[in-house]
């Protein structure tokens, strides 16, 4: 009895220009693909293998250090070498909020599932749990004995 097996060929290729120290996520939709680039965050189209946006905040020339897509799908929070935390708006291209909060570099960030609520952790071995509309600090997490390298909220917890 012979077997055949279906077979992935690459039909095209393109490279993606990222900092080997920030991660990379997609949109809601799939079709583009957010990375970190050294101060910048570059949005690429999928399909065609180009870029399509640059953020920068020409106030910061921290490093990002990771990214994470709210579930409305258009805003993105960015966290930087130096601590901060940018929200940015996929829909114009601006940043929206500046939350400051770690003395260390941000290396985790996740929002709830309301997208209400943004948790971050740090080099610092903080977390943080932000008011995204509110804009300030909701709770202070200590006693982590080294750096938070990840953040997931529990579905269905309040």
């Amino acid at each position: 009895m012979v077997k055949s097996y279906l077979r992935y060929e690459a039909r095209s290729v393109f490279g993606v220009i990222a900092s080997p120290t920030g991660n990379a996520v997609f949109d809601h939709s799939g079709k583009f693909s957010i990375t970190a680039a050294l101060e910048s965050v570059i949005v690429w189209d999928i399909k065609k293998g180009t870029q399509v946006a640059r953020w920068s905040d020409s106030d910061n020339k921290a490093e990002v250090t990771c990214i994470a897509r709210s579930p409305n799908g258009k805003d993105y929070a960015i966290g930087y070498a130096d601590g901060s935390i940018r929200l940015f708006d996929l829909s114009n291209n601006t940043v929206n909020v500046v939350l400051s909060g770690h003395r260390g570099r941000v290396s985790a960030l996740e929002f709830d599932s309301t997208g209400t609520v943004l948790a971050s952790g740090a080099r610092d071995t903080d977390i943080i749990l932000w008011d995204v509309v509110g804009e300030v600090g909701l709770y202070r997490l200590r006693g982590h004995k080294d750096e938070i390298t990840g953040i997931a909220f529990v579905a269905g917890s309040t």
